[in-house]
């Protein structure tokens, strides 16, 4: 156990070094047992030290953790096998912190916790085929009250909890990972802000593919999320049914150029405001709505494609909404709308409003603009677009 900078010396497995940014302390090559106590501990330190190539592993239960930091600064965990233990790298009140090229398997209780820490970098770690032993593990991957985080370049499939999963944090940004056939949602924000989570590739997680509740002042873009584990499972198999994105008592966020073949709803809305939706593809959803919304209020929904689900798009107990310059592509239903007048389909003339596949209405003066109204359920766009309107979604 090494607590405070003093004990970085060779009989606490320090092989190098001096502590500086340029001269980190090195922890290197050893072989730890987490058997009865956790494999490397350290405490109350600034100094600046890597550990780095070593093996960390337990032959009973997992009951400790790989590697403990509480209350540093400055350290690094690189290029190390973690294997069985409870966590592979718990980190508490920590800062300037960097968590790389690590494999870390059959954790018990979850691969990295963060708590109360600021300034992380998660990147390009193997956090894959981790059991939940005794239903306590929190997520794969968890934060509670930590801000100023990278989660990037990980590789996540086959856990047994919520993948990668913040709460109470800020100014986060989870991107270009692979999140793949886990056992709850593959990534989770809960009562958290200002964050990003950006280009990440997620299929297959039995509950949303991406959730977030109570939070606001964030943006998803450029996700790739697929009900199976891969593009090539399109249209869904049976018993694929998790939502694409879940946004629940949430204000304040854009979404932006997401790719989505749902199981069931492709992006749900439930008690949510002052949104933005741009440029969205959500694709053969065939037993599914491609956006349902709930109780929301205050959303703009342009130049998205639905195409070739069950339902287009729902809402329901919903007003303030604008949704123009969509293309509704061969949805067995395009519409469904129960507040009338509170919401609107089109952008006036000459906006106009959305491209239907199945209007039939004609376009005497060439203006691109139907003559008459498309009507469905309790609403109508007044402004139809003759030919698809121009998405651009790369």
């Amino acid at each position: 156990m090494i607590s405070g900078n003093d004990q970085f010396t060779p009989s606490n497995g320090v092989v190098s070094g001096s502590g500086t940014s340029t001269d980190p302390y090195i922890i290197q090559g050893w072989d730890i047992s987490t058997s009865q106590s956790d494999g490397i501990q350290i405490s109350n330190t600034n100094a600046y030290f890597v550990i780095r190539s070593v093996y960390i592993h337990s032959d009973t239960s997992g009951n400790y953790n790989g590697i403990s930091l509480d209350n540093v600064r400055n350290g690094a965990v690189d290029s190390s096998l973690f294997f069985n233990d409870s966590y592979g790298v718990s980190i508490v009140q920590a800062s300037n912190i960097a968590i790389t090229h690590n494999i870390m398997q059959y954790d018990s209780h979850g691969t990295i916790v963060l708590e109360n820490s600021t300034s992380v970098e998660i990147a390009g770690n193997d956090l894959s085929n981790n059991p939940n032993i005794d239903g306590q593990g929190r997520a794969t991957l968890y934060a509670y009250n930590t801000n100023t985080v990278i989660v990037t370049n990980n590789a996540l499939l086959n856990d047994e909890y919520d993948s990668i999963s913040f709460s109470s944090s800020a100014a986060f940004t989870i991107t270009n990972n692979s999140i793949r056939l886990n056992s709850l949602n593959g990534i989770a924000v809960d009562s958290s802000s200002n964050f990003t989570l950006q280009n990440n590739r997620v299929g297959g997680n039995m509950n949303a593919n991406i959730a977030v509740s109570n939070s606001g002042n964030f943006t998803l873009n450029s996700n790739s999320i697929f009900c199976g584990a891969t593009y090539r499972d399109v249209p869904c198999r049976d018993g694929l049914t998790a939502t694409g994105i879940s946004i629940t008592s949430s204000d304040s966020f854009r979404m932006y150029r997401n790719f989505i073949v749902p199981g069931n709803a492709g992006i749900s809305l439930d008690a949510t405001s002052n949104a933005t939706l741009v440029r969205n593809v959500i694709y053969q959803g065939l037993n599914g709505t491609a956006l349902i919304a709930i109780n929301s209020g205050t959303v703009s929904i342009i130049e998205n494609t639905f195409g070739i689900n069950n339902v287009g798009v729902e809402l329901e107990n919903s007003t303030s909404f604008n949704v123009y310059h969509n293309n509704f592509n061969a949805n067995s239903i395009q519409a469904i709308d129960n507040q009338g007048t509170n919401n609107s389909w089109d952008n006036g003339y000459s906006s106009g409003g959305n491209w239907w596949s199945d209007y039939g209405g004609s376009d005497q003066d060439s203006d691109g603009i139907g003559d008459t109204p498309y009507t469905f359920n309790s609403n109508q766009d007044n402004y139809p677009l003759m030919s698809p309107y121009p998405t651009q979604f790369i």
